[in-house]
């Protein structure tokens, strides 16, 4: 890699927010060093929140035997994803900066492919990816259907780019512009429970800033087996329920977004019964019943708010 590549300003930063992750960092890693793409044109930031395992090491040595890539390891002691993703953002110097999961293995083309997206699309804020899952057990749980894949991270809106309308990409694999940040802020430290990403999309949808999806930009993202157990996607469920009511705390209109939700949530109750009435019928019903316990979930930790504990 020639002094000039190392001095110039890179087109991406990756982002990659870890915490106790010995299993999984090295593959991940691994993954971007595979990219099909100009190593001087990209940089890979590690933000480490405070792990106690090998994490860290096992970074530093990926970064001692890959010298020709431009990786960084960055400890952020203050606890919580927003923080360390803001010291991701602060430390990049990519003109866009795309956030990828610690047990998320990007494809090879995954630079190349975004950086033909983006000169077809200079105008657009901020961009989500196809996400596809990697199960540990090897198939799909038999609860799953596709209005359950966003609990567990799995984004897959068709073959072909388009904007993402009322959804929003999620956490395991988004990029951004650099200059969004400078318009709408970074990630909001008040927002938690599973919410920093969705604030952050509804404040660059409020600034009338578009969103597209991209499919061939793509990442498998590792699926634990303990995340596919039915307890899991409930307590899951309950959190957004939480995260949902703490976003409306913070929302420029709190009671007219209270109000817009409750209608909503009365809305996919309906749905979701009806749904598990079809799912039955199909002889399915674990996949119907399993949407209208997450529904009911969702529901149960909207009304209870943050700061209750799940039971």
């Amino acid at each position: 890699m020639s002094k000039a590549n190392v001095e110039q300003s890179p087109f991406l930063s990756v982002v990659i927010c870890t915490r106790n992750r010995e299993r999984h960092i090295t593959a991940a890693l691994d993954s971007w060093v595979r990219q099909q793409y100009d190593p001087g044109r990209f940089e890979v930031i590690v933000v480490d929140n405070g792990s106690t395992d090998r994490t860290p090491r096992l970074v530093e040595d990926f970064i001692a035997a890959h010298p020709d890539y431009q990786i960084r390891l960055i400890c952020e002691p203050a606890p919580g994803l927003a923080a360390a993703r803001n010291t991701g953002i602060r430390a990049a110097r990519g003109r866009y900066i795309a956030f990828v999961d610690d047990d998320a293995r990007a494809h090879p083309e995954y630079i190349r492919r975004f950086e033909a997206h983006t000169l077809r699309l200079p105008h657009v804020a901020a961009f989500g990816g196809r996400v596809r899952p990697d199960y540990e057990e090897g198939q799909p749980p038999a609860w799953m259907s596709p209005f359950m894949e966003r609990f567990l991270a799995i984004v897959d809106k068709g073959d072909r780019p388009k904007p993402f309308g009322r959804k929003y990409p999620v956490g395991c694999n988004m990029l951004f512009r650099r200059d969004v940040f400078d318009r709408v802020g970074m990630f909001d430290p008040r927002i938690r429970l599973r919410s920093e990403d969705k604030y952050i999309f509804q404040r660059i949808k409020e600034a009338g800033l578009p969103v597209w999806y991209l499919p061939d930009v793509e990442v498998k993202h590792f699926i634990e087996a303990f995340r596919a157990q039915c307890d899991y996607v409930r307590k899951v469920s309950y959190l957004n329920g939480q995260s949902e009511r703490l976003l409306i705390r913070y929302s420029a209109r709190p009671r007219r977004r209270h109000l817009m939700a409750i209608g909503e949530m009365a809305g996919k109750w309906g749905i979701s019964l009806m749904l598990w009435g079809w799912y039955a019928l199909m002889g399915r019903s674990i996949k119907g019943r399993a949407l209208w316990r997450s529904t009911h979930e969702f529901i149960k930790g909207f009304r209870h708010g943050p700061g209750d504990t799940y039971t």
